[in-house]
């Protein structure tokens, strides 16, 4: 029940980001529009849980045994190239207003 709740909470919050900043880049939408743009990501959102759910469950006998290695070495890749970008994308300090 506490993980239905969590993924509720998350995915609704994503879902909220996502028509707030829609709303913000499409500010003249007719009501029309956005509730059609609300419903395809209110689908969205409920079709990708589902959906990974189906595909876990479809290849659960081929990586159960080796599962919490490939989760190791896929965070452990995402760490490395979070590290990397870090390193090597410039930043552009002028985007922000920093100071005073």
């Amino acid at each position: 029940m506490l993980t239905t709740l969590a993924l509720a909470t998350s995915l609704s919050a994503d879902a909220f980001a996502v028509a707030i900043s829609k709303g913000a880049q499409y500010p003249t939408l007719t009501r029309r529009n956005k509730l059609a743009f609300a419903g395809w990501m209110a689908g969205a959102e409920a079709l990708a849980p589902l959906l990974g759910w189906l595909a876990g469950q479809s290849m659960k006998g081929y990586v159960e045994a080796y599962d919490h290695w490939l989760a190791y070495i896929l965070l452990c890749a995402l760490g490395l190239r979070m590290i990397h970008h870090a390193n090597t994308q410039p930043i552009f300090f002028d985007r922000f207003k920093i100071g005073w």
